[in-house]
């Protein structure tokens, strides 16, 4: 078996309508386990923004926002 995870797709019914997820996992069998694991996911919060932290301008921006945002925690502490 690879250690390279691969991402497994997953479609479910949800009010009526279609819906599809992804996993990231070595094989089908451990994707089918961490979707079993997901009925006990506990909620973290809610995705804002996603900024490719790769070269380039985004890179760039996804440090600097991150610079940002610690420095206004600082001060607020």
């Amino acid at each position: 078996m690879s250690d390279v995870n691969r991402e497994f797709l997953f479609s479910y019914r949800f009010a009526g309508a279609e819906w599809g997820t992804s996993v990231f996992a070595k094989d089908p069998a451990e994707a089918k386990e961490k979707i079993k694991a997901m009925a006990l996911a506990r909620y973290d919060g809610e995705l804002h923004m996603r900024i490719p932290a790769s070269g380039g301008l985004g890179g760039w921006l996804a440090r600097f926002i991150v610079f940002w945002k610690s420095k206004v925690s600082d001060h607020q502490s």
